[in-house]
């Protein structure tokens, strides 16, 4: 969200992207609310991206668009600063994708045509068990 809007920091992304995973890079991409898995979706390409998006705050870049924008968006530069000054919102982000992700698998697999109704309740329930357990 912070990204996508600045056509400088969307350039800067997708060249550090290429460099850092090469032909297998991802961009970023804004999901729809409307699903529970998208949010699996968003917190697992923040992961898959940490790296980039640790070390675009100190680029020359992010901080001349910093000096640039109205004082009602400079805070939107600090806060995305502040996520990445410690190890804290990784950790918050690996456990959302930990948590949801077999969520996120077993609702997709359950909004297949041909799954089996009666198999319904044994993949909640697995799915229950697993993020009681863990």
């Amino acid at each position: 969200v912070m990204i996508l809007p600045y056509s400088q920091l969307t350039e800067l992304f997708r060249e550090m992207s290429k460099k850092f995973h090469g032909a297998s890079h991802k961009s970023l991409v804004l999901y729809p609310d409307t699903r529970f898995a998208y949010v699996y979706l968003k917190a697992k390409h923040v992961i898959f991206n940490y790296a980039i998006l640790m070390n675009i705050p100190d680029t020359v870049e992010f901080k001349m668009l910093r000096k640039q924008v109205k004082a009602s968006r400079r805070s939107q530069f600090d806060r995305f600063e502040e996520l990445f000054a410690t190890t804290t919102f990784k950790k918050k982000v690996t456990a959302v994708v930990y948590l949801l992700e077999p969520i996120s698998k077993a609702l997709h697999l359950n909004e297949s045509n041909s799954f089996p109704i009666a198999l319904v309740p044994a993949v909640y329930s697995a799915v229950f068990d697993f993020v009681q357990v863990n």
